[in-house]
Formats: structure tokens, C-alpha cells, sequence
């Protein structure tokens, strides 16, 4: 009797083995972005840029330049990392 074909798995498509620099460069990036956005909320006082952007553009969208520029951004940059990673791409493949 003939054994019924068994779908491989979608994550064996991909370089089984994690690129480790990628995926630690995109925690870092990850916990840049979820650091200024908590010290955003706790001490802005702190965040010298914040205090120019605002200073430079008004309160309100100084502040959304600087969420964008630094939580948003580096978040989503880092989870891209993580995920390009953990398949196996490496960082210096991603920028070519």
C-alpha cells in the first residue's frame, strides 16, 4: 500500500538554520523602539530630540515625527529582522 504524500511543513521551505546576527541586530532594534516609546510616555524630559522636534515643528507633530522616527520605525524594522532571520536570511543578504 503506498504510503499518502505528507505536505512539508511551510518553514522547511526556507534555510532551516537562523542567522543568529540578524535575528539579535533585530532585538536590539526592537528594544531601541519599545525603549523610547516607554520613555516617551514615563520622562519625556529626557528624550533631548523630542524637546527639538517639538520646539522645531509644535507640540503635536514633533511628537508624531518622533514616534515615527524613533519607536515606529526601529519596532517595525526589528520584527522584519527577527522574522528575516529566524529563516535563515542573513542582514548583509538583506541589503544587497
Amino acid at each position: 500500500m503506498r504510503e499518502p504524500h505528507r505536505a512539508e511543513p511551510p518553514y522547511l521551505c526556507y534555510n532551516p538554520i537562523m542567522d543568529i546576527a540578524t535575528v539579535a541586530f533585530g532585538f536590539v532594534c526592537l528594544a531601541f523602539g519599545c525603549f523610547t516609546a516607554y520613555l516617551r510616555q514615563r520622562a519625556p524630559e529626557k528624550l533631548g530630540k523630542l524637546r527639538a522636534m517639538q520646539a522645531f515643528w509644535g507640540p503635536r507633530a514633533g511628537w508624531v515625527v518622533h514616534f515615527i522616527g524613533y519607536s515606529l520605525m526601529p519596532a517595525l524594522c526589528g520584527a522584519g529582522l527577527i522574522y528575516a532571520g529566524s529563516r535563515g536570511h542573513s542582514l548583509l543578504e538583506i541589503l544587497r
